[in-house]
């Protein structure tokens, strides 16, 4: 999930890519919230984090995506209408 995705995916192929996202967090919270929190890895803009933070970070990055996909999706309405 570190790579870019591919933007001339299919919507269909990208929904995929984002269910087996929270199949995957499913599957780790509890490893993650078991973590010792002062165990911490370094996020290139956002410093030291915890394995809470960063799991923390992919959802609050993830609602940020969400939000742009509607703002985009909201001026082409206005744009072809």
């Amino acid at each position: 999930m570190n790579a870019p995705p591919d933007n001339t995916d299919s919507r269909e192929a990208l929904k995929r890519r984002l269910d087996d996202l929270i199949t995957r967090l499913k599957k780790c919270a509890p490893m993650i919230h078991a973590a010792d929190p002062n165990c911490k890895a370094l996020h290139g803009g956002f410093g030291w984090l915890n394995a809470q933070e960063w799991y923390t970070l992919i959802e609050m990055h993830t609602r940020h995506h969400l939000l742009q996909q509607t703002d985009l999706e909201r001026y082409l309405r206005a744009f072809h209408d």
